[in-house]
């Protein structure tokens, strides 16, 4: 009877996009039992000397970033427990410090942190290879990474002949490599996950600069069984490897992003590419071979679809996929991710939301009905939300507030001090309002990255979820902002 319940509620509630869909991807799913993708992980301690009354963190999955918050009680004590993925990637936010950890489902993680001397007092787990693996993370893993950034960023920037970039790189790459070796017995059984993202992130950034020569990078060594596994994975996608490495899977994403002539007749027939890009994403999966990769590809490129594109044939893309033969664990997350985004879709109810003004002041959504709002999510530390605020927000302003438009900026990434101590350095026009950190309204609306835009009907109805920014508005001569303030 649950489940008849289940089906009934969820027929209900996405009636237009057809009853048999839904039966067939539940009765597959119930039919079909498998081991879940995803589970819960628990990380708990304490944080010593801090003013701070919430622990900020943020986490990635393998398709959404996620800004959180939990309380710090009295005595310093906090609990974490999330739903991750295989290799979801924890940072926190310590007074200026910013440390990481790689967690799985099923993990169990405890550390203990002097904010006050920026120290790590003691850290543990029940992960394989033991509490070392886990201290190794917190401490390096982030700073590895802004390292690497920062080196490959100069070479970039100093070298402008391809030889010397493809010299700088292999030289470079080969240092990192013997530097994980020498730390081999601390990181433990994490070694291959590090060796993985130092090979394809490496790979990743020499794409970026249209670098395509990746077999520079082992030129004059003797691979051993993990480079060797390494070269393989790069020309035959690997489920293993795809499990393991985040670096990994955004490579396969470029790889299989691929610009064909069938995706410009894709384009040439909708006419535009909001409506054409989730069937370009979903024709190129076509080329992966392995069905779970497959799945994965599909399933990402859906839900980013749901946040980019237009939400109508998003759904028809969504269609074929749950009744495609495609894994169940990955069509469950493509229906929760929609199912959360029904509810958003335009010509629905905004979500109401009151929060605090920049002067202490209460402001409500129901404020303005009557009016055409325009919400700007951003944050203090979001260079292209300051990008649109400096360079087009002025001008925006200025156009339409004299339309009548209610322009809302909303900051989603800061405490309440940090983010006036920001609008005392910047200006940014229009009605400025502050969100907590992992807050409800983020949730509400969906708010996975800054900066987000969307417009309000006079009637408090979703017009557009996915709304271009102030400098796309200027842009154009008439826009559908002109016509909703005739």
């Amino acid at each position: 009877m649950r489940i008849v319940n289940k089906i009934i509620c969820l027929v209900k509630l996405v009636g237009r996009v057809g009853l048999l869909s839904l039966i067939l991807y539940l009765s597959s799913d119930i039919v079909n039992a498998q081991p879940k993708f995803s589970g819960k992980v628990l990380i708990k301690g304490r944080i010593i000397n801090t003013t701070d009354s919430n622990l900020k963190f943020f986490f990635q999955d393998w398709f959404t970033p996620h800004l959180d918050s939990v309380s710090i009680n009295k005595d310093g004590a906090f609990t974490i427990t999330r739903t991750v993925d295989p290799n979801s990637q924890f940072v926190f936010f310590l007074k200026g410090q910013y440390h990481a950890i790689d967690v799985c489902p099923g993990d169990v993680l405890s550390f203990f942190y002097d904010v006050s001397k920026s120290r790590l007092l003691s850290i543990s787990g029940n992960r394989k290879g033991g509490s070392a693996s886990i201290r190794y993370d917190f401490l390096n893993l982030l700073a590895e990474g802004f390292h690497r950034d920062s080196i490959l960023s100069s070479i970039r920037q100093q070298s402008t002949d391809d030889s010397s970039r493809y010299r700088l790189i292999q030289k470079f790459y080969q240092e990192e490599r013997t530097r994980l070796a020498q730390n081999k017995s601390h990181i433990g059984a994490a070694y291959g996950r590090y060796q993985a993202d130092l090979y394809f992130g490496i790979i990743n950034f020499m794409r970026l600069i249209n670098l395509m020569n990746y077999d520079i990078l082992t030129k004059g060594i003797t691979p051993d069984k993990i480079m060797q596994s390494l070269i393989a994975d790069r020309t035959n996608p690997s489920k293993s490897l795809l499990l393991r490495s985040g670096k990994y899977r955004t490579f396969l994403v470029d790889r299989f992003t691929i610009v064909s002539s069938p995706a410009d007749t894709l384009y040439a027939k909708f006419g535009s590419t909001p409506k054409a890009a989730p069937w370009v994403e979903y024709q190129k999966s076509e080329l992966i071979e392995d069905n779970y990769i497959r799945s994965w590809f599909i399933a990402r490129s859906l839900i980013w679809a749901f946040q980019q594109y237009d939400i109508k044939e998003t759904e028809k893309v969504m269609q074929n996929f749950l009744k495609g033969p495609f894994d169940e664990n990955f069509k469950k997350r493509v229906f929760d991710y929609w199912n959360l985004n029904y509810r958003l879709r335009i010509g629905s109810q905004a979500s109401a939301f009151t929060l605090r003004d920049s002067s202490g002041n209460n402001v409500s959504l129901a404020d303005f009905k009557g009016k055409v709002v325009y919400v700007n999510f951003w944050g203090v530390h979001c260079s292209p939300c300051l990008t649109e605020i400096k360079e087009s927000l002025p001008q925006f302003y200025e156009k339409y507030s004299a339309k009548g438009l209610v322009i809302l900026n909303i900051c989603m990434d800061e405490t309440e001090e940090n983010w006036k101590k920001a609008l005392s350095k910047i200006r940014v026009p229009g009605r400025n309002l502050v969100s907590k950190y992992g807050s409800r309204l983020g949730q509400d609306y969906n708010i996975v990255s800054a900066p987000h835009f969307l417009i309000i009907d006079k009637e408090s109805i979703i017009n557009e979820l996915n709304a271009g920014g102030p400098s796309e508005f200027l842009s154009e001569s008439i826009n559908k902002l002109d016509l909703l303030l005739k």
